[in-house]
């Protein structure tokens, strides 16, 4: 008995030791089932949202397994705001499918990152492609205003400096322009611009022989080309009609770990390119020859008093209507070349003095016109040309020298008995915007206050007014005398910003008339014959003009009545100028943009701290944002159809859909995404276009809405629909989804806003106009489920074998 009671007790341990092999066996199988269909989900997650980002993740997580020898690639995009590269063509990287990349953005000189942009972006590699892109913005120039000062009778003389402090490059190059004869003498008073590509850098006068346009930065490898053009000619040479093409190649220099240039310009018979790479004056110097014109004749125009020649005036000349040439007399005249002589004629010019000389009258004066006519003449004898000038106007006097004819404007020095010193006063500037638009803006206008010290303050509005792209702003520039004694208003100066661009044609800018002037890095002023290219405004409308000081009993009243504000006792006289807003332009992140105005500076004016005034503007932007999700799933099989409702409130979170591998062949998914479109910028607008990307094996359903385009489907529903800033609108859209064994898996769902309007023609600030959503089905194949529960119970069914034989043997 007792060996036979043996034989049971192993027989127990035989039946655990199978019951566990089995559980074991049961959960590998479970195991792997799990293993194959997430592996099916991974390998069909290809789809990736049109234009976007890689998606970030985590290095340390190996729990994807994918086949062998699968490979993706990444596309590395370098570009700025606008979607233009900037270095060269894309990166484009191989590696296997569930590898880690990470890509580190580049160091472009002059750029720096777009808005939040991230330093790194990194992920897994997966079949197909993805594209990275690392946003980049231009680093802003700043600009930095001073006004020499001048003395009293100097109130009309330009004065202005601007200094453009431009972002550092690797290494800085000086560009300039040396103009000479064909003996190698100097020649100056031409006019040249420097242009890349289509856009014009800078355009100025040669003085004293020279041009210096600036420095340029050179910080990348490859060929800059500019281009030098005259925009005037230089009197007594032939106009450079030519374009001068300036090939620059940029190296690196291991050696200094510096960039250099070199010259790669074609020669010609009008300009040779030499470079200066030395540590101390890198210089990049094109010289141009001019041609001395020897069958023409040429006007030069001086001012003289007496045998004294005299500088300082600037002086208008006109012929046909048009202007040929303004500018300020300099080294003793102003010389203009004019017509070929070939033929018998008669040209007449009329020349305006825009300035005079402080201390000097001219005939010129109080906006009188004169007369010159040229005369060409054939001698009947010899055949020979020749010229002769006449005037009928008092005070101008013309010579002839060969086929020159010298206008010389006679002025007269005033003399005056010694006049009494002259009181100090005060004048003070404020500026504000009164107009947007035709619309007047509410408490900008300055309120004047008095202290106990008898000083004034001014309060205005405190927060920035606010205008949209393409708006017209008007800002109204008062000029106030805060003294006792009566002033005379001085010129004023205005700084252009970017962002603002100068309305010529507006009746409020002729009204105060308003010029132009190009202000290069060094200080050298010139004309701008196109004002609204100019970066400096000087209007003298005030020059001169009376300004009573204040009535000190009541203000002095106002303080002891507690009245508080003295604006009706504190004289001022107004001028406006109109501008319209370009966002383009706006290089601050910010989009603040900051003016500045100016009184010329005066020795009577017994202080100077309250003579510049800014104001401060806000550009509105324009931001739509798309929101994708899942609004319900629809599964139909052979034994009928389910709803899932999903909604808004589970975005981000994927939702997985379950089926059973028998059915896989029998089920039909209806899936319906929700496109939300909300404004949450700051001017109201349209989605004029929803573009869906349609995601591998789904067909639309309902196309009332959408039209379909090859592999998208587009829909024009809410173009007349205006979102105001923080309002929202949603549209549906509904694929079908028949499955099989190949079709299976994770499926992304894209949507994006491909078109928009506005009513100020603003662009979208941001990239991020679409988003997708995934829906994950998986196969559920059942031994998960059961495998554990069986297992179970054959345990207890070995078990009850076993106690039945044991009670069956006693």
């Amino acid at each position: 008995m007792k060996g036979e009671k043996k034989s049971y007790s192993y027989s127990l341990g035989a039946v655990l030791i199978i019951a566990f092999a089995i559980i074991a066996i049961g959960a590998v199988f479970a195991v792997k089932t799990t293993v194959t269909s997430t592996k099916s989900s991974v390998s069909m997650n290809s789809e990736s949202e049109p234009g976007g980002d890689s998606e970030t993740g985590n290095p340390d997580d190996n729990s994807q397994e994918d086949e062998p020898g699968q490979t993706g690639t990444i596309t590395v995009y370098y570009i700025d705001d606008e979607g233009n590269n900037l270095i060269g063509n894309p990166v484009v990287k191989t590696g296997q499918v569930g590898t880690w990349y990470e890509e580190e953005r580049a160091d472009i000189p002059k750029y720096t990152r777009f808005g939040e942009e991230p330093i790194t972006k990194a992920g897994y590699f997966e079949l197909g492609n993805k594209d990275i892109k690392f946003v980049y913005k231009y680093a802003e120039d700043e600009v930095q205003v001073t006004v020499d000062r001048e003395g009293e009778n100097d109130a009309t003389r330009n004065a202005v400096n601007v200094l453009f402090n431009n972002a550092r490059a690797i290494t800085d190059y000086g560009v300039k322009v040396v103009t000479k004869d064909q003996n190698g003498r100097s020649v100056s008073g031409g006019t040249f611009s420097i242009s890349k590509g289509d856009e014009s850098l800078t355009s100025a006068i040669v003085r004293n022989g020279e041009l210096y346009f600036g420095k340029i930065g050179i910080g990348i490898e490859g060929t800059l080309t500019y281009k030098i053009n005259q925009t005037q000619g230089t009197s007594g040479y032939d106009p450079i009609n030519e374009t001068v093409e300036v090939n620059l190649v940029c190296q690196w220099d291991e050696e200094t770990s510096k960039y250099v240039v070199r010259s790669a310009t074609t020669p010609s018979n009008v300009a040779s390119v030499s470079v200066n790479n030395s540590d101390d004056k890198k210089e990049i110097v094109i010289e141009v020859i001019n041609k001395k014109v020897s069958d023409a004749y040429e006007l030069e125009f001086i001012y003289k008093s007496g045998s004294e020649i005299l500088n300082g005036a600037e002086l208008r000349v006109e012929k046909s209507g048009s202007v040929i040439a303004q500018d300020i007399i300099q080294n003793g005249s102003l010389k203009i070349t004019d017509r070929e002589i070939f033929a018998e004629v008669t040209d007449v010019y009329t020349i305006s003095e825009i300035t005079g000389i402080d201390g000097y009258e001219s005939a010129l004066k109080d906006g009188k016109t004169a007369n010159i006519a040229v005369t060409i003449e054939q001698d009947e004898n010899t055949g020979d040309y020749g010229v002769t000038g006449t005037t009928n106007d008092a005070g101008i006097t013309v010579e002839k020298d060969g086929n020159k004819i010298i206008v010389y404007i006679d002025v007269t020095k005033i003399v005056e008995p010694e006049p009494e010193p002259e009181e100090k006063y005060d004048l003070a500037m404020m500026k504000f915007v009164s107009k947007v638009d035709d619309k007047e803006t509410e408490g900008r206008e300055p309120v004047v206050f008095a202290n106990k010290d008898g000083k004034f303050t001014y309060a205005k509005r405190n927060d920035i007014e606010e205008a949209s792209n393409g708006q017209k702003v008007t800002y109204r520039l008062r000029m106030y005398n805060e003294s006792l004694e009566d002033g005379k208003g001085k010129r004023i100066i205005e700084v252009v910003p970017e962002g603002l661009v100068y309305l010529p044609n507006d009746e409020t800018n002729k009204k105060y008339n308003w010029r132009g002037y190009i202000v290069d890095s060094h200080g050298t002023i010139a004309y701008a014959s196109d004002i609204t290219k100019a970066n400096v405004l000087i209007t003298d409308v005030l020059v001169n003009k009376e300004i009573d000081g204040y009535n000190q009993g009541a203000v002095e009243d106002a303080k002891v009545t507690g009245e508080g504000s003295v604006s009706d006792y504190l004289d001022f006289e107004d001028v406006e100028i109109v501008y319209s807003v370009d966002e383009t332009k706006i290089n601050k992140e910010d989009r603040i943009i900051e003016n500045t105005v100016t009184i010329q500076k005066s020795e009577n004016d017994d202080n100077t701290d309250n003579d510049t005034a800014t104001e401060k503007l806000y550009v509105k932007y324009f931001d739509l944002d798309v929101k994708k999700y899942i609004e319900k799933v629809v599964v139909k099989d052979n034994d009928g159809e389910r709803t899932i409702d999903v909604g808004e409130q589970k975005k981000g979170k994927t939702t997985k859909i379950d089926v059973a591998r028998s059915k896989v062949e029998h089920t039909t998914i209806t899936v319906t995404y929700g496109l939300k479109i909300t404004n949450v910028g700051e001017i109201e607008g349209n989605a004029t276009q929803i573009t869906d990307y349609i995601p591998q094996d789904f067909k639309i359903v309902d196309s009332v809405d959408w039209s379909l385009n090859g592999d998208t489907v587009t829909s024009s529903k809410l173009e007349d629909i205006v979102l105001e800033p923080g309002e929202s609108v949603t549209i549906n859209v509904t694929f079908e989804w028949k499955l099989s064994e190949n079709s299976i898996g994770s499926r992304w769902n894209t949507g994006k806003i491909t078109k928009y309007a506005n009513p100020f023609n603003a662009v979208d600030i941001t990239e991020d106009n679409f988003d997708k959503e995934e829906l994950l089905v998986t196969i559920k194949t059942g031994g998960e489920t059961y495998i554990i529960p069986v297992a179970i119970g054959v345990v207890f069914a070995l078990i009850g074998v076993y106690a039945l034989a044991k009670k069956k043997n006693k």
